[in-house]
């Protein structure tokens, strides 16, 4: 029987690499995937909240280039 090898970076910011067969691995459920998402999303909208905060006080305000 083949068992598939995966290569994982623990976190999209690591360099760090981790090894795992097939069997250490457990798939998520369709509601543990919806609130990964969800956070994800939260972090992104709040990271875009924080940059328009910083383009406005560089700006001054002004919208145009």
């Amino acid at each position: 029987m083949n068992c598939l090898s995966y290569t994982v970076l623990p976190d999209k910011h690591s360099d760090e690499v981790r090894h795992y067969s097939d069997d250490q691995l457990q798939t998520l459920s369709i509601a543990e995937i919806q609130a990964e998402l969800q956070a994800e999303i939260e972090e992104h909208q709040q990271q875009i909240k924080a940059l328009q905060q910083q383009l406005v006080a560089i700006t001054g305000g002004s919208t145009d280039g």
